[in-house]
């Protein structure tokens, strides 16, 4: 079962401000996350715990907050 995606306002306005290549390297990450976040190299966030980050191919961090009660992934920031 895929994990809901929920882009939070800061998330969708990084998207229209990164280069098209990159939000195509970002929506791939996005479209693995959202099949398993278990197989994608997340880490925890140094200052909060409660949230992770992931790399994407052209110098992109996402950060997301995974709500497993709600069997959901929010994307906190892009940058």
């Amino acid at each position: 079962m895929k994990w809901e995606l929920r882009l939070g306002r800061e998330a969708i306005a990084a998207l229209y401000r990164i280069e098209r290549g990159v939000a195509r390297n970002v929506g791939a990450a996005l479209d693995a996350l959202a099949a398993d976040p278990m197989l994608t190299n997340l880490q925890v966030d140094a200052e909060d715990p409660s949230l992770y980050w992931l790399a994407v191919e052209g110098d992109i961090t996402v950060w997301v907050e995974i709500v497993d009660e709600r069997h959901a992934i929010r994307i906190v920031k892009i940058g």
